[in-house]
């Protein structure tokens, strides 16, 4: 029976029924007794009919009537629904109702089903938070249009609101699932300058922005546009106060982000509306603007909407300066600032909206214009809008919680809210340790937020939490919010399955372990690693240590670790007992055979093997014993070494499509050699960098010079080289003072391609080869020549070292303090790139390493650490591949570039610290150089920081090599040469297996083989690295016998003997010397003689003799000239024969020394220089009918045709001696109509200056601004943008200040507080009728006066004087001088160009308002260092004349030292000295916000310096290289 009943139960029917709940903002009425009372007579007449029956009542207690109610009863909505709820319950119970369950809204229960309903529907997409969007028009005459494609929020074109994140999912405010990483997405804009946490929370602002200010328009019927461009002032805290009023500065020259913060009233606590009740300001959005349009078009002025209107003045005015620029009462919106909206457009832009200054851009209001949000300028401006808040609001949002989610120790809500008044402002988040959120107590108040979205942080693992979360509108008032409870999951046993060992290294007691979670599912919830290290006995304690690297263990010890996130702790540990640490062991083989003695085959536990050099021992540890986990060997120093496997060293036709990836191929040129493969890494893939030959190519290759010539190759004969610099300089000695090397770049080359193909056959025989397990260091951290090279942990790094240096230290064949000089086993050098990319090709065929290939990891502080500290940096047992230094490689680049490889140490906020073990950081360096470069404004470290290193690579040699290199005798004698005193031979050897490892050259007057040779007829005896040699020195038709004595890596050598080999005759019929100048006054007159190219590339020289007229040469009487040491090359150009006078004859002959040449009659001094005399007034020269010059009152002129002509060179001299040089300028002043030279064309319409835009001097006078020139062979074109106005522009430009603010572009003083600014009472003491220099605006005042003044001179009198020489500075009455000491300047020969001197200081000496300059009481001339529009007046004027072709060539002193002014007569223009070398030249030209400019060439031997030369400085900036130029303007 009671089976039956369970039976009948199961089946009986449901039903279901409820009452609408009764609404607790009071007591209940009879109606709600009434509903009651009927439905619980309908649930007892089912209960009668059998049915399984559910009776629910209860109380609805949410509401805004709810909370008024409480509000006038004085208590809290919660208390006050728990009364009237109490008192609704007693009622149905006073009745007798039979309900089964009284629900209340507020149950928590109740609370999590409805969100569970509420979040399924949020999920799937039918419930989601309103918001607006704007809508973008265009406009053509006096109509707008509306868009109705592609436009919109979730599209790529213009929308608002919207984030800009360089992601194209991004087209939205709303970046949950948005990838972006730049712009928007940047920490360094929406945290840095905005102050948001997320860019999440930034795009939910401006959403909410948005909508609040639809809400406003909506509700007020408009809104307030700024009738001017916003402006800006500063208070005396220097804080931006923005503002719209007339003749204001407008706020320009920042980003989009700084502009948008500084005009939100809500973000920007200086914003003059932040404490406003009544209004809100912000940037303007582009809907407001094109509503503003379309108000306009409404009204009178509806044409200039879509008109040009106001004037592009090419600078930045104030505001309201335009009154053609007027349109409702609005200015500026046709020109003066471009001006941003919060409108968004692609991936990356905002609009911009309206005309600007620009002439070139045609804009009008209507104007729309992308740029990247990142860019500044002064042309960008904004405008404000102002939207009007409810004041009368005074009731708080509807708050709603969407959805929940937790973890061990986060919960994350999201919660919607609403308001139709005010609009929703901000979002707060409670929280509180309770399973009941209905308690109003205990609640802690965790963020503040724009953003919907939270997450709380720090929580205990499986507790329950309440939560809350509230919502404040734009009037002030916070809304009762929603709440909800949740559970944190349990942390559990998570330490095994979660933690696990990395690394192990290092020998037993000072080993270390490196341990890492397997992945990010703990370490994102902010869990690390903790651990203790105990002894098998001991027992775990509380003591935790944090860190994933563990040092200073032993085996046999014992690691526990566990995850914390410092207050939750895994119930489990990891646990690792610490054995197979380092040794090393010398390691035998099958055969008896031990490294010891002898180089090995090596077989790991795997079965994988390598080769052992002899002398080196192997790692034994767990890893370091392994080949695929990186095998170690150790020498007899404790240099380690790792086994890089290479199973197939050379590409062939058959393996071209292997997945091995080859080091090498065959030259295409010389397939008896290799040339290096060179791979991109991107991800964990790599690709060639070319499938076809590297050599003669510019790019990245191996093995070849660099010369500074396109000759991109190893392979430069003797003499044949158009390059003059890097190899072709510096391989004599390395830069390394008493070191060995080169006898020839030839050589160099040779030798260098010689060892990468020994390199290639090594490896391809071997399998492998080693790399340096640390970055190479020096014994003692020697950097001297004696310095030993050492691969060992926590040494000091290689550093401050050029290629040079670092390539002769790491090479044991040239250096004999090499570790490996005398190693019959290896060779070691410089890694190659090819190697370096092996390296990393080896790494990602592994799971466990392909990452770290492109990670950036390692020692990133911004200082050089020592090496094998940072067990991050750590693959295959090698050590600081991605970080700590940068290291050369023989790798080269373009004509005079090596290239670095891996990362450095710089922070990865730095531009130069992104990198990691696959960069090639082709700055490219010139391998002169010696430090990292950095970016004055970054924050990793500076330039006395030094940080370029190296990292040895060691082949393996074939010590079986049995047969010695084969030489062709044939071959060779075919390749004799002869000369008058030289004898070159190419000798043609081979070697299949060792290689060959260098050669030695001997010359002899008596054959080899004769029965009486001895060593008495050796000529020249000498050890070479390279195939090629040239016997020098020889005498002139003398026969001589050649042997060469070629030699192996495995010390095997054959012998080459020539037959007999005649040098020339020396027969020189034709004088071979060439009269280039002369110059200079009698007695102390110059000729500069230049000899044949054919006598310099046979190392012959030129001598003379001075010979009185009626004389003739005397054997004893020869002379060498002085050197003309062009180009930093080791042949004579010619010589410099000084002292002569009038009826002077100069002989010349040849010589190398042994032999001599007849002699010739080259040149009789018939004229040099001579001068009028002092000129007591002003002379127009040489008439005034005719005039060509003017020579001033205090100057005499040059008089012989060497100095009188105009298109030659006029000189000027003053009774001090200082010497000038006419500058004749045609069109002084743009006549703003005449067609300019462009673009190389043949124009000679070349002005000097224009009228400044914008900038009055006064009602009948015009300020000017210099132009300024490019130049390409020997014409001369306008600089690309210079036609614009220069003033108030990024670029180059004159007159102006240089303040280091980018909004003060001009002459003007408006901001800035570097250089000038702070500068400026270092040229207090210029001296001047109408301004006094006292403050950075004085001293743009008096710069912008002494231009104009310039320009009008100039044009008044048709030119102006240069100095002849680069300003020296001098003391009183001395006859010698030094480059930075002395009170008066002069521009004379002989003497030590001004230098190692600031701009400032050159500045002050080079004014004639200056007490001590000597043209200070000068009546006819002006007295200033050159300005840039003058500079380029003077190369137009020369590209005129006969020495035209030197304005864009290198010529005169490029030694790489100093000399003294006038002392290179191949750089003489139209009688200007040293325009293209010696020292560089400051000039009053600016560039940028923080540079001065200084032209032309210096001294140095890397550079490409001519006359043509642009280099930016900071004018703090002193160096030995950078002197001036005076420049004279007549009064």
């Amino acid at each position: 029976m009671k089976g039956e009943m369970k039976a009948m139960e199961k089946i009986r029917p449901k039903y279901y029924i409820t009452t609408a709940i009764a609404y607790t903002s009071g007591k209940p009425h009879i109606g709600n007794t009434y509903e009651i009372v009927l439905a619980d007579s309908i649930a007892r007449f089912k209960r009668q009919q059998g049915y399984d029956v559910f009776f629910q009542t209860g109380t609805d207690e949410h509401g805004q009537k709810i909370e008024l109610k409480a509000e006038e009863a004085g208590i809290t909505p919660k208390e006050f629904v728990d009364n009237v709820s109490t008192e609704i319950k007693r009622i149905w119970d006073l009745m007798n109702t039979s309900y089964d369950k009284f629900i209340r809204t507020t149950d928590a229960d109740h609370e999590a089903q409805v969100q569970k309903i509420f979040k399924k529907l949020y999920d799937q997409g039918d419930i989601y938070k309103g918001y607006y969007e704007g809508l973008v028009y265009d406009f053509n005459g006096t109509l707008s249009f509306r868009r109705t494609s592609n436009t919109g929020v979730g599209n790529s074109s213009y929308r608002e609101p919207s984030l800009v994140t360089g992601n194209s999912d991004g087209y939205t405010w709303n970046v949950d699932n948005v990838t972006g990483i730049v712009n928007d997405a940047d920490s360094k804009y929406y945290k840095t300058i905005l102050g948001f946490s997320s860019a999440s929370e930034f795009g939910e602002y401006i959403a909410n922005n948005y909508n609040n200010m639809i809400l406003s328009v909506d509700s007020f019927g408009g809104f307030y546009v700024s009738r001017y461009e916003t402006t800006q002032t500063k208070d005396s805290s220097e804080n931006v106060i923005i503002g719209s009023k007339k003749n204001g500065t407008v706020f320009s020259g920042y980003n989009w982000y700084n502009m948008y913060l500084y005009q939100d009233s809500r973000k920007y606590a200086s914003n003059p509306y932040s404490s406003s009740k009544s209004v809100v300001s912000s940037m303007i959005w582009g809907s407001q603007y094109d509503a503003v349009l379309n108000y306009l078009l409404t009204g009178l002025d509806a044409k200039k909407v879509t008109t040009q209107v106001g004037s592009q003045k090419n600078v930045l005015s104030n505001t309201a300066q335009d009154n053609a620029d007027i349109i409702n009462n609005i200015y500026d919106l046709g020109s003066n600032a471009n001006e941003w909206t919060q409108e968004a457009e692609g991936t990356r832009a905002r609009v911009y909206r309206g005309g600007g200054y620009d002439k070139t851009k045609k804009g009008t209001p209507a104007t729309r214009t992308t740029v990247t949000a990142t860019d500044s300028g002064p042309i960008f401006g904004s405008r404000l809008q102002l939207y009007v808040r409810s004041t009368s609001d005074t009731t708080g949002p509807i708050a709603s919680i969407i959805s929940t989610s937790a973890t061990t120790n986060t919960i994350t809500v999201k919660a919607t809210a609403q308001d139709k008044e005010t609009g929703v402002s901000k979002y707060t988040y409670y929280i509180k340790e309770s399973s009941n959120p209905s308690d109003s107590t205990g609640w802690t108040k965790m963020s503040e937020s724009s953003a919907g979205n939270y997450t709380y942080t720090k929580l205990k693992q499986n507790t329950t939490y309440s939560i809350k979360v509230t919502a404040t509108d734009g009037a002030g008032n916070e809304g009762d919010g929603a709440v909800t409870t949740v559970v944190t999951k349990e942390l559990g046993n998570v330490a095994k399955d979660n933690i696990s060992l990395k690394n192990k290294y290092g020998q037993s007691g000072e080993g270390t372990v490196l341990l890492e979670q397997k992945d990010t599912t703990y370490s994102n919830q902010g869990y690390y690693i903790q651990y203790q290290v105990i002894s098998s006995d001991s027992a775990i304690t509380e003591n935790w240590a944090t860190g994933e690297t563990i040092k200073g263990l032993a085996n046999g010890q014992i690691i526990y670790a566990s995850l914390f996130d410092g207050i939750n702790r895994s119930a489990d540990y990891f646990e690792f007992k610490v054995s197979g640490l380092e040794g090393f062991e010398y390691y035998t083989d099958s055969n008896g055979n031990s490294s010891k003695e002898k180089t090995v085959t090596y077989t790991d536990s795997e079965g994988n093997t390598a080769t052992i050099p002899a002398g080196f021992k192997v790692g034994t540890g767990d890893s370091t014993s392994k080949v695929n986990e990186g095998l170690v060997v150790q020498d007899e120093n404790g240099n380690e070494f790792v086994w890089v496997p290479v199973p197939v060293a050379v590409e062939t036709t058959n393996n071209k499509t292997s997945t091995e990836k080859a080091i090498a191929r065959k030259q295409s040129s010389n397939t008896k050699y290799y040339e290096g493969i060179l791979y991109d890494f991107n991800g964990t893939t790599s690709t060639k960098q070319r499938s076809s030959t590297a050599l003669n190519d510019g790019s990245m290759r191996e093995p070849s010079l660099v010369t500074g010539s396109s000759d991109y190759t190893w392979n430069v004969d003797i003499g044949k080289a158009r390059g003059v610099t890097y190899d072709a300089v510096f391989y004599t000695n390395f830069q390394i003072g008493s070191a060995t090397g080169f006898g020839s770049y030839t050589e160099f080359g040779q030798y260098m391609n010689e060892q990468y193909t020994n390199m290639v056959k090594s490896v391809d025989k071997f399998k492998g080869f080693y790399i340096g397990r640390y970055e190479t260091s020096t014994s003692n951290d020697n950097l001297a020549n004696t310095a030993v090279v050492q691969s060992q942990k926590n040494k000091a790094v290689l550093y401050n070292r050029t290629w040079y240096q670092s390539y002769y230290y790491q090479d044991s064949n040239i250096n004999a303090y090499n570790p490996y000089h005398n190693s019959k086993s290896v060779v070691s050098s410089m890694i190659w790139g090819s190697q370096w990319d092996a390296t990393l090709n080896w790494m990602l065929k592994d799971n466990n390493t392909k990452n770290f290939v492109t990670s950036i990891v390692g020692n990133r502080t911004g200082t050089r650490a020592n090496s094998g500290q940072y067990s991050d940096d750590l693959a295959k047992n090698i050590f600081d591949l991605s970080a700590n230094v940068v290291e050369w490689a023989q790798e080269a680049h373009g004509t005079t570039y090596r290239t670095y490889r891996g990362g450095s140490f710089l922070k990865t906020t730095d531009e130069y610290g992104i990198y990691g073990a696959n960069a090639r950081i082709n700055s490219w360096r010139p391998p002169t150089a010696n430090y990292i470069y950095m970016n004055p404004t970054n924050t990793g470290g500076d330039g006395s920081t030094n940080g370029d290193g190296s990292r040895l690579a060691l082949y393996i040699n074939n010590t079986e090599d049995s047969t010695a290199p084969i030489i062709d005798t044939t071959a060779t004698n075919n390749t004799l040469t002869t000369e008058t005193n030289n004898i070159t031979i190419k000798t043609q050897a081979t070697d299949a297996e060792s290689g060959i490892k260098k050669y030695k050259y001997t010359i002899s007057y008596k054959d080899f083989s004769a029965s009486d040779f001895s060593d008495k007829y050796i000529v020249k005896s000498v050890e070479n690295y390279g195939w090629t040699y040239q016997f020098t020195g020889l005498n002139q038709n003398t026969p001589y016998y050649i042997k060469v004595e070629v030699t192996n890596n495995a010390g095997l050598t054959s012998t080459y003997y020539s037959n007999v080999i005649q040098t020339k005759v020396l027969n020189v019929t034709e004088d071979p010397s060439t009269l280039k100048k002369t110059y200079g006054k009698t007695g102390n007159g110059t000729v500069y003689l230049t000899l044949a190219s054919d006598y310099k590339s046979s190392n012959y020289r030129m001598q003379y003799q001075i010979v009185k007229l009626g004389s003739t040469p005397t054997d004893n009487g020869w002379q060498e000239g002085a050197k003309v040491n062009n180009n930093a090359q080791t042949f004579t150009d010619g010589c410099i024969v000084k002292g002569l006078s009038v009826g002077d004859i100069v002989y010349t002959r040849i010589t190398d020394g042994n032999n001599n040449s007849s002699n010739f009659k080259t040149t009789e001094i018939s004229e040099l220089e001579t001068y009028s005399e002092i000129q007591t007034e002003n002379r127009y020269y040489p008439s005034k009918e005719k005039p060509q010059a003017v020579i001033p009152a205090g100057f005499r002129y040059g008089t012989s045709s060497l100095n009188s002509i105009v298109e030659n060179g006029l000189v000027i001299e003053d009774e001090s001696g200082n010497q000038y040089v006419w500058i004749p300028v045609k069109n002084a002043i743009y006549d703003g109509v005449t067609t300019v030279a462009l673009n190389n064309n043949s124009s000679t319409y070349k002005p000097m200056a224009r009228t400044q835009s914008g900038y009055a001097k006064g009602n009948a006078s015009t300020y000017y601004e210099g132009m300024f020139y490019d130049y390409s062979g020997i014409r001369s074109y306008i600089m690309w943008n210079s036609l614009s106005y220069r003033v108030g522009a990024t670029g180059y430009r004159e007159p102006s200040l240089v303040t280091g603010s980018d909004k003060n572009l001009s002459w003007q003083y408006t901001s800035g507080t570097e250089y000038d600014a702070a500068n400026y009472n270092k040229l207090s003491s210029i001296e001047d009728d109408e301004i006094t220099i006292n403050s950075p605006a004085t001293l743009g005042q008096y710069i912008n006066k002494k231009f104009t003044e310039m320009v009008a001179s100039v044009d008044k009198y048709g030119g102006f004087y240069v100095g002849r020489y680069e300003t020296s500075r001098w003391n009183s009455g001395a006859t010698t001088n030094s480059d930075r000491t002395g009170d008066i300047i002069k521009s004379v020969a002989g003497a030590n160009p001004m230098a190692t001197t600031n701009w400032y200081d050159m500045y002050l000496r080079s004014s004639s308002g200056y007490s001590n300059n000597p043209y200070y009481n000068s009546t006819s001339v002006n007295c200033a260092m050159i300005w840039g529009c003058q500079y380029d007046a003077t190369l137009n004027y020369i590209l005129e004349g006969s020495d035209n072709t030197k304005v864009t060539q290198r010529t005169g002193n490029h030694s790489g030292t100093r000399s003294v002014t006038g002392e290179y007569p191949n750089d003489i223009m139209n009688n200007i000295f040293d325009l293209s070398s010696n020292v560089r030249e400051w000039t009053q030209e600016a560039y940028s916000s923080r540079y001065r400019t200084s032209r032309g060439g210096d001294y140095d031997t890397d550079g490409t310096g001519t006359a043509v030369n642009r280099y930016n400085n900071y004018p703090v900036y002193t160096n030995l290289s950078i002197g001036s130029r005076l420049t004279l303007y007549l009064k």
